[in-house]
């Protein structure tokens, strides 16, 4: 007798526990699945960081500048950028007097239409362009200008790159 009451007890210590693990594991999962439980703390786009440079620093009168620019995603967790269009990026060229010279998005039409740019954990996504300077409507002279590209509606950061004459 004294061991079927032995054997009960053990098997509802063990009834006891596996039934408590398994109500953790549903709480856990429907919080999961409703998003309340984050493993991680919740990411923005503010966490986001944005890196505008070009291939060189200096460039001759006649060469192509290629300007680069890119979302560093330093965090856990994905982020999604959304955009009203497909006008997702842009880059503006200034001189020494913050004279606006030439805008890339100032000639196109964009789709209008819902876009997004997702940016996965640890991650980043780069975008590049190509400036001719001697541009037929907008050549870049001797002088030290700067860039600014534009993440749309989100970010912009500057670079400076230098025309030489030589």
């Amino acid at each position: 007798m004294r061991m079927t009451s032995w054997i009960r007890e053990v098997m509802m210590k063990r009834v006891w526990k596996i039934t408590v693990f398994l109500l953790l594991i549903i709480v856990a999962g429907a919080s999961i699945v409703a998003g309340v439980v984050t493993i991680f703390p919740k990411s923005t786009v503010q966490d986001l960081r944005v890196e505008v440079w070009t291939d060189k620093k200096t460039y001759g009168v006649n060469e192509n500048i290629t300007i680069h620019l890119k979302i560093v995603n330093p965090t856990l967790s994905q982020i999604i950028l959304h955009f009203n269009s497909a006008f997702q990026f842009d880059y503006i060229i200034f001189d020494q007097a913050n004279n606006q010279l030439y805008q890339w998005s100032s000639n196109k039409r964009f789709a209008q239409m819902l876009t997004e740019i997702r940016v996965s954990p640890l991650n980043s996504y780069e975008k590049t362009f190509d400036y001719t300077s001697y541009h037929p409507l907008y050549p870049l002279q001797p002088e030290t200008y700067t860039i600014r590209g534009v993440v749309v509606g989100y970010f912009s950061e500057n670079t400076t790159v230098k025309i030489s004459g030589t």
